[in-house]
């Protein structure tokens, strides 16, 4: 439904407003602005104060948490295997044959197996 994380999530400043004693004495104009909007700032002295949002875009927010946690395990497992192959290149065997390749001025030595990357 929304494309974008400002769609989403905009800020207060770029979202509907609706001042406090609005929503106390125009209710039903607040409200159906709120389910046309989706979500609508409410300020009080001209500064952001609450956002009031309809059950639509609410349970949008639910839908994008629940894939964000689905998505966890594998960015989990990205981190690892980056970190794995970051430590890989610590190592002074590592160091060592890159400054061998990088003094080598045009003729590159013969290639020595390192070991695996994971």
């Amino acid at each position: 439904m929304f494309s974008t994380e400002d769609e989403l999530l905009p800020a207060p400043e770029k979202m509907a407003a609706a001042t406090s004693s609005s929503v106390a004495t125009k209710w039903s104009q607040v409200r159906d602005a709120v389910m046309r909007n989706g979500i609508m700032s409410i300020t009080n002295h001209q500064r952001p104060q609450l956002i009031l949002m309809n059950v639509e875009h609410y349970d949008s927010l639910r839908d994008q948490v629940a894939r964000n946690k689905a998505a966890q395990p594998k960015l989990d497992e990205l981190n690892a295997m980056f970190d794995a192959q970051f430590d890989s290149f610590q190592t002074d065997e590592f160091k060592s044959a890159t400054k061998r390749m990088l003094e080598a001025e045009g003729e590159f030595p013969e290639p020595r197996y390192l070991g695996p990357t994971r």
